[in-house]
């Protein structure tokens, strides 16, 4: 038997009795997100695909002229047939950032301009059939792309090497910022149009490209009506595989964009003459150089962009709407019945532990464990406060535990708070599993405009809705306090969802947008696997400043050891700084604060409990 949810109905009296529960509910949990990703079926419509490109970026002037590159060893005129010559040229494209390539100038009457673009890995000189274009009147510029080699993803300076491409490094220093690799090279793209559109006579723009570079060509001739025809051979345009294919082409809300055609192919035709590679190390560094150094210069900026956001007087409601919808990605709340499942599985001579599990989605549910007070009265209400494990934890790493790793970290702190006569929900997050399973899931989710923290914002909304069935549940003191990925949590789920009175985010707050995005600090995720934890163009909106500005006026409390290794002292005093003056200047300052303790990446809760039970003891607050 399974339970439907009724209104009017106590937990107990809607839950089934659960006898055959789930061997491992995270990796049921993490299949059935999975499932319901693929059986979606993508609804396109007119994407702003300048933005989800990262396209947004003033490209600089054309000079009248190309930059030849060139040395006394190696002239920039590389070959010369009787119908064309071949030059190696650089023109501008961003503050910054320039593109390279070769340029084909045919000998006689221009007919046409072409922009070609190559695969990755592949020297534009080796773009063979733009030659017989050229032989036949077509001026032709090639720019190279970002090669997959991984020489210079990392910094050696600090000792920091990575084997991710150098495409994947540089899409995951740009996804945070608003901005892409593949957009950056479609402004190279765009920025060869300019120059021809100012060229005379006047004629026919087309791109070509093979692979990617087929995909930059149809992205430019989307976004750019000069450019008139447009082909490309070798890339797959059934984007429903793109889980599968690098992760530098992974595009937010790519899969829901109706305006990017699939291109015809083109003739590909052998080479009428050698043109040498030169220099293309060197050309590439260069150029891998040019977008980091240009990414890490955003980094700064998008502080400014922030606080331009949240100047005067900000309206809350509309940042959170974009923070959930456009940056996280928005999930409409179920119909579907919640069918609770729900036993009884631990006991203290202080509280009873209930595992528990219910629908949210198709093929999606949620698990955990509540632990309910056995000396409540009838008709008496108790605070409830929801701890959040981190990464690759499970409910039970935070009760019951001794001698054990996860004794250490956690510190029983659900035990702990249950056995203070809090009832305490201990939900189970799909951050886990050590065959990291659970990161496919924004490969899946991020082409249809969905996270990670799509669904779990998806089950806390359908978990409100159960807790709400205790009867001894007050769901007007409503806490949180989540450690490490459950810090990002506390950030996250309380900023959206007013319902929580007093939050303790411990171990991960910090100067966030520089951690996903720095090459320059061992702390840095730009030297670690968790791809999955980049949300597209956050630093435009918030960082964990901004995320905890949207917690207030409810109480919200950091919790760090000194020795935490997530960061710095130095980066979460310089974050919490904006948090204390946000509060102080409302007339909020004794709802904030930092509690520093002297230890690693671990619940302290020496500060963390006064501070929930201050909150949650207190009026209403509005």
């Amino acid at each position: 038997m399974i339970a439907t949810f009724l209104v009017g109905l106590s937990l107990a009296q809607a839950a089934a009795v659960w006898d055959q529960p789930n061997p491992d509910p995270a990796a049921e949990m993490i299949g059935g997100i999975l499932r319901y990703l693929k059986a979606q079926t993508p609804r396109p419509a007119p994407q702003d695909l300048a933005a989800i490109l990262g396209v947004v970026d003033k490209r600089v002037a054309q000079t009248a002229d190309l930059d030849l590159t060139g040395s006394l060893q190696h002239p920039a005129l590389r070959a010369t047939h009787g119908k064309f010559r071949a030059y190696a040229v650089r023109w501008p494209v961003l503050d910054g950032i320039t593109a390279e390539g070769i340029l084909l100038q045919p000998s006689g009457p221009v007919r046409e301009r072409i922009v070609a673009v190559p695969a990755a890995g592949m020297a534009p000189e080796q773009f063979a059939s733009m030659q017989a274009k050229a032989a036949n009147g077509a001026q032709v510029l090639i720019p190279v792309l970002i090669d997959r080699e991984s020489k210079w993803s990392g910094n050696p300076e600090l000792g920091k090497s990575t084997k991710q491409t150098h495409r994947e490094f540089l899409y995951r220093m740009s996804f945070p910022l608003g901005r892409h690799l593949i957009g950056y090279e479609v402004q190279k793209v765009l920025a060869a149009v300019d120059w021809f559109a100012a060229q005379t006579p006047a004629v026919p723009i087309s791109a070509y490209g093979i692979d990617d570079g087929a995909a930059i060509a149809a992205y430019a001739k989307a976004l750019d009506p000069r450019i008139q025809n447009a082909y490309g051979n070798g890339y797959p345009w059934d984007r429903s595989g793109i889980a599968q294919e690098p992760i530098d082409r992974n595009i937010w809300k790519i899969r829901q964009a109706s305006n990017i055609a699939p291109l015809a192919s083109f003739n590909e035709e052998k080479a009428l003459v050698t043109i040498p590679v030169v220099d293309a190390e060197a050309r590439m560094h260069r150029q891998f150089d040019e977008i980091s150094d240009f990414n890490q210069k955003l980094i700064a900026k998008s502080e400014r962009v922030r606080e331009q956001l949240w100047a005067g007087t900000p309206n809350k409601d509309t940042i959170r709407k974009t923070l959930w919808n456009d940056v996280l990605g928005r999930i409409p709340k179920s119909s579907i019945p919640l069918n609770i499942r729900r036993r009884q599985s631990y006991e203290t001579d202080k509280w009873t532990g209930y595992e528990m599990q219910f629908d949210v989605l198709p093929d999606v549910f949620a698990y955990g464990v509540l632990l309910v007070p056995k000396n409540i009265a009838p008709g008496e209400k108790r605070a409830v406060i929801v701890a959040q494990h981190g990464l690759h934890g499970r409910p039970q790493h935070l009760f019951l535990q001794s001698g054990t790793r996860e004794a250490d970290v956690y510190r029983n702190i659900a035990a702990t708070l249950a056995d203070r006569g809090h009832i305490v929900y201990v939900p189970q997050n799909p951050y886990t599993g050590m065959n990291a399973e659970f990161r496919t899931i924004v490969r899946h989710g991020n082409p249809l405009g969905l996270s990670l923290y799509s669904f779990i914002l998806a089950q806390y909304e359908k978990m409100l809705d159960v807790l709400a069935l205790e009867p001894a549940a007050d769901m007007n003191r409503l806490g949180f306090y989540g450690l490490s990925y459950g810090g990002k949590t506390a950030l996250r789920i309380p900023a959206l969802m007013p319902q929580f009175r007093a939050v303790v985010c411990s171990g991960d707050f910090n100067e966030w947008i520089y951690k996903l995005t720095t090459v320059n600090a061992t702390y840095s995720y730009m030297f670690t696997p968790e791809y999955e934890i980049l949300e597209y163009g956050l630093a435009n909106v918030a960082n964990h400043a901004e995320m905890a500005m949207l917690v207030a006026p409810r109480a919200f409390l950091v919790e760090r050891g000194h020795r935490d290794g997530v960061g710095a002292d130095e980066w979460v005093a310089y974050e919490f700084a904006k948090v204390k003056r946000y509060y102080d200047e409302n007339g909020w300052g004794d709802r904030t604060g930092l509690a520093l303790f002297n230890g690693p990446h671990r619940i302290d809760a020496a500060e963390a409990i006064p501070f929930l039970e201050k909150w949650l003891r207190a009026k209403a607050i509005d």
